[in-house]
């Protein structure tokens, strides 16, 4: 059979995949080691391929992004030979996630497209919402964001359909990011808490810590910052408790952002440094991208507060070169939202060293990479900095027009209403979550109450059983002793007619005996003597 000729490449692969491993990722991940163990004992079917499909996946939770793609490429290779197509559309669903994993968005969003067409002939729905939900997200990290909502509300369908409720909190999840970098916060914070309602539901401790630190930005850019931390700490805390490597660099990143909004730059410099080389060691472009863009608005923000212009000027260039940094890195991903935002902190560095043509030419490409993709908060504040380029041109037509986009997209973003929603929103769920916790306190009460109860009902039934016992039993002696006494007078009138009856047949007796007697006596004196007669009887002869 042409499969049996492979076995020999199989096991090759399961020894080569075992030293992948290492001792310590055995004593890290038990679910890896046991899917080995089980890979080598596997025959050549479908359970197989579930294996390598099941380990690619847990691969790819560990930053093993080279072996995460080796597995799926052989899961599908073998599906393919027993023509067990669902296999071969999980593993191209897995390829997909971990190119996206990789900021390689062409290449994730190819290898979802063709699983999603063999799910779709398939009908298989959880299949289906996946994908729908992974190529919503990998737009959403492009910037594409009128196609990452659609796709995600497809996902999200799907997935209440079918009661999934994992995939409806990952859809309800990036529903928030999307929202949020759109600037519609109430939105993003709606689907950020009841995506961390489900979370907490089915303790998906790593989901959780996700929502804390999306949670934790929503209050950073409205200016809540110790609100923002309370979040970010928490995150950090559950990433640490799973083993989450890059969420932890993510969380670190949060927290320095948190920290340079303070104006606290020698912590948020900490904590930058601190992500920035966990990203190296995990080689994650896209975060390593984002720590070069927040090292370099550090250097910004505190050049911008010296008085002493040479010493500004020299933080600027350090952030300038931090940001060409991040730039080419994000060009490399196709990072649409991260190009943008490059441009816009460029145009800033230009227009504080005083080169307002280079500045003005930095904005305007950031204006409209983010109009492209729908990025109200980027539009405002590319708007907001065009303002001062133009009035520091005199070119005080464009700077009206300038500073009116700007009023419109603020408002737009933080009007009253939306920060009242926001507010709402946050007390709505913490209410929600007190009165959930007070139900289910009140409900233990309640239980032991009626654990109490139920118990009293028990003894007080056992009591009143064992006083019902003890008067029947009082009773039935009771009527013993009664039927007893009946019995002992019977027997004593007995006893006593039967004496009397004795007496009677002695007194009888007697009487008898006495006539006897009398009668002898009376037979005696009529009659002669025997020796009397006896001695007659003799002179006879």
């Amino acid at each position: 059979m042409k499969l049996r000729k492979h076995r020999g490449f199989w096991m090759l692969w399961v020894c080569i995949l075992y030293q992948i491993g290492g001792p310590q990722l055995r004593a890290q991940n038990k679910k890896i080691d046991s899917l080995r163990l089980a890979l080598q004992t596997a025959g050549e079917d479908t359970n197989k391929v579930i294996i390598w499909n099941e380990l690619s996946n847990s691969y790819r939770m560990l930053g093993k992004y080279d072996s995460s793609i080796l597995l799926s490429k052989y899961a599908g290779r073998l599906s393919i030979d027993l023509k067990y197509f669902k296999g071969i559309g999980i593993a191209l669903g897995n390829w997909g996630q971990t190119c996206y994993k990789q900021s390689k968005y062409d290449e994730a969003l190819e290898k979802m497209n063709i699983s999603l067409k063999i799910f779709d002939l398939l009908r298989y729905k959880r299949g289906i919402s996946n994908i729908y939900i992974n190529i919503g997200l990998v737009n959403f990290e492009q910037g594409n964001y009128q196609v990452a909502l659609k796709k995600l509300n497809y996902g999200l369908q799907i997935c209440v359909e079918i009661g999934d409720k994992r995939g409806m909190a990952m859809a309800y999840n990036n529903l928030g990011l999307v929202y949020s970098d759109q600037g519609n916060y109430p939105g993003a914070l709606k689907y950020y808490l009841l995506s961390l309602k489900l979370k907490e539901e089915i303790g998906d401790k790593k989901g959780i810590s996700y929502t804390y630190n999306n949670i934790g930005n929503i209050c950073s850019s409205q200016g809540n910052y110790n609100e923002a931390l309370k979040n970010f700490f928490a995150s950090l805390a559950l990433k640490k408790e799973v083993g989450d490597k890059k969420g932890q660099a993510n969380a670190y990143g949060s927290i320095g952002n948190a920290y340079s909004n303070m104006e606290n730059f020698s912590e948020s410099a900490k904590y930058y440094q601190i992500s920035l080389k966990i990203s190296e060691e995990l080689k994650d472009r896209s975060g390593i991208a984002a720590c070069y863009n927040n090292i370099g608005g550090l250097y910004l923000e505190q050049g911008g507060r010296l008085k002493d212009e040479l010493k500004s000027n020299d933080l600027f260039n350090k952030a300038y070169q931090e940001y060409l940094e991040s730039l080419r890195l994000y060009r490399q991903i196709g990072d649409k939202s991260g190009i943008a935002a490059t441009y816009l902190k460029l145009g800033r560095i230009f227009f504080m060293l005083h080169k307002l043509r280079e500045s003005q030419e930095n904005l305007l490409t950031a204006f409209k990479l983010a109009k492209a993709i729908g990025h109200l908060k980027l539009q405002k504040d590319a708007q907001k900095w065009l303002n001062k380029v133009y009035n520091a041109e005199g070119k005080f037509k464009e700077a009206f027009f300038s500073y009116k986009e700007f009023v419109m997209l603020k408002d737009s973003l933080l009007n009253e209403e939306n920060t009242k929603k926001t507010v709402q929103l946050e007390m709505t769920y913490q209410f929600e979550k007190k009165e959930a916790a007070s139900k289910a306190e009140q409900e233990k009460k309640d239980a032991i109450a009626g654990e109490e109860k139920r118990k009293q009902k028990i003894i007080l039934g056992t009591v009143s059983l064992g006083l019902a016992l003890v008067v029947i039993l009082a009773l039935v002696i009771f009527r013993s002793l009664r039927l007893n006494q009946k019995k002992n007078k019977i027997i004593q009138a007995q006893k006593q007619a039967v004496e009397l009856q004795k007496h009677l047949i002695e007194e009888k007796q007697k009487e008898i005996l006495d006539s006897i007697y009398y009668a002898r006596r009376i037979q005696r004196s009529l009659l002669t003597s025997e020796g009397y007669i006896n001695k007659k009887l003799k002179n006879l002869h």
